[in-house]
């Protein structure tokens, strides 16, 4: 994917992810341009993406209402309601308020942990575990174009069969969601870690609680981050999915602190 779609893909999950959160679209814009210049080395104005959010939910309003005095909030409202001040019907420009020209989002299996694998970490939590452990020294279970951004020092391909290699270092594992491979590659990670090969890891699942493996990795995990929100996890092809529950991550290894430091900005931690 070129750099510039990757960075319109990341715009247009991080602004579906805020407008479900409930966050106003001048909080978007301001938080997504600083992740924006983070990921990608580029400046876009807070007020660009602020505009994009704003024809996400059919509106024109470019300022926070707490950035404004009653007379600015009064007339906001009668932009959103289509009049001006005067009560005078509005004219709305050329594509005012249509959806944004990107990807349409749709459910996929994945959103119900039970079918198709290929599906991608957004690159802010892949940075912030970078940040946590310094590097990825092996994601186990990712693709050719997965590596293009986890950029381990190695990786196994479903081709190359992760399960019946050995795992060491500082492990990144987005595990196959499907319900026969998930618990596989849990008791994978289990044991590398407890045999001291792994020394340190971050594994990225579904919040299912109730589940035995979700049970066994927490039992050698130090913290669990649990998502605020929804994770848009990606396709290749640039297909957002949405998810119908939240997400957990697990960190196993001797900087309990930094992880709390670094993930707590995306949800609770125990």
């Amino acid at each position: 994917m070129a750099h510039s779609e990757a960075c319109d893909l990341f715009i247009e999950q991080e602004i579906e992810v805020g407008l479900e959160q409930g966050k106003t679209p001048y909080s978007i814009g301001k938080e997504v341009a600083k992740w924006i210049e983070k990921l990608f080395e580029t400046k876009i104005k807070p007020e660009t993406i602020t505009k994009r959010a704003q024809r996400k939910i059919g509106t024109n309003v470019l300022s926070d209402a707490s950035t404004q005095d009653d007379t600015q909030i009064e007339e906001n409202k009668e932009i959103s309601k289509g009049v001006t001040a005067e009560g005078k019907p509005r004219k709305r420009a050329k594509g005012a308020g249509r959806p944004p020209k990107f990807r349409a989002i749709k459910p996929t299996n994945r959103t119900q942990g039970t079918g198709d694998n290929d599906w991608y970490t957004p690159l802010k939590y892949i940075e912030a575990a970078r940040q946590v452990m310094g590097g990825v020294d092996l994601d186990p279970a990712t693709s050719e174009f997965g590596q293009g951004r986890i950029k381990a020092e190695e990786y196994y391909t479903i081709e190359m069969d992760g399960l019946s290699k050995e795992w060491n270092g500082r492990v990144w594992l987005n595990p196959p969601y499907s319900k026969e491979l998930m618990p596989k590659f849990i008791d994978k990670m289990f044991d590398e870690f407890t045999e001291g090969r792994v020394k340190e890891a971050i594994v990225l699942t579904h919040n299912y609680t109730d589940t035995a493996w979700f049970h066994k990795l927490q039992s050698v995990a130090c913290r669990i981050c649990f998502s605020r929100g929804r994770i848009p996890y990606e396709q290749s092809n640039g297909t957002i999915a949405k998810p119908t529950q939240g997400a957990a991550f697990f960190y196993l290894g001797a900087n309990p602190d930094k992880f709390m430091g670094i993930f707590g900005e995306f949800g609770f931690i125990r």
